[in-house]
C-alpha cells in the first residue's frame, strides 16, 4: 500500500507537471496572438491618423479656397450691377406691355369690330337679322 501511494503521488506529480507545461504553452500562444493583434491595430491606427491629418489639411485648403471665392463674388456683385439689371427688366416689361397697343396704332387697316350676341338676341332670330345684318356676314 505504501508503494501504491508513492506510485500515485509520483503519477500525480507527473500529471501536474505536464498540465503546468501545457498551461504555460497555451498562455504563451495566447500572449503571442494578443501581441500580434496589438501590433496590427497599432499599425492600422497609425495609418488612420495619417489619413485624418491629410483630410484635415485638405479641408483647411478647401475652406480657404471657399473664402477666397466668396470674397471674389462679393467684389464682383456691386449695387450698380443690380440696379442696371432691375432697370433692364423694367424697360423690357414696359416694352412687352406696350407692344400690342403700338402694333394696333401702326397698322393702316381698320380692325374688325367684334360683337357678342346676348341671350335675348339669340332667342329671337328674326330681330337679330334685322338689327345687325353686318354681324351675320362676318
Amino acid at each position: 500500500q505504501a508503494e501504491e501511494r508513492l506510485l500515485k503521488k509520483v503519477r500525480r506529480k507527473i500529471r501536474n507537471k505536464q498540465s503546468a507545461q501545457d498551461s504555460r504553452r497555451r498562455k504563451k500562444i495566447y500572449v503571442n496572438g494578443l501581441e500580434n493583434r496589438v501590433a496590427a491595430c497599432a499599425a492600422q491606427n497609425h495609418e488612420l491618423q495619417k489619413k485624418v491629418q491629410l483630410l484635415q489639411k485638405q479641408n483647411m485648403s478647401l475652406l480657404e479656397q471657399l473664402q477666397k471665392l466668396q470674397a471674389l463674388v462679393r467684389q464682383s456683385t456691386t449695387k450698380t450691377t443690380t440696379a442696371s439689371t432691375c432697370i433692364t427688366v423694367l424697360v423690357l416689361s414696359f416694352c412687352l406691355i406696350l407692344s400690342p397697343s403700338l402694333y394696333s396704332f401702326g397698322s393702316r387697316e381698320p380692325q374688325p369690330e367684334l360683337r357678342v350676341l346676348s341671350r335675348q338676341i339669340r332667342e329671337f332670330p328674326n330681330q337679330v337679322r334685322q338689327a345687325a345684318p353686318d354681324v351675320q356676314k362676318e
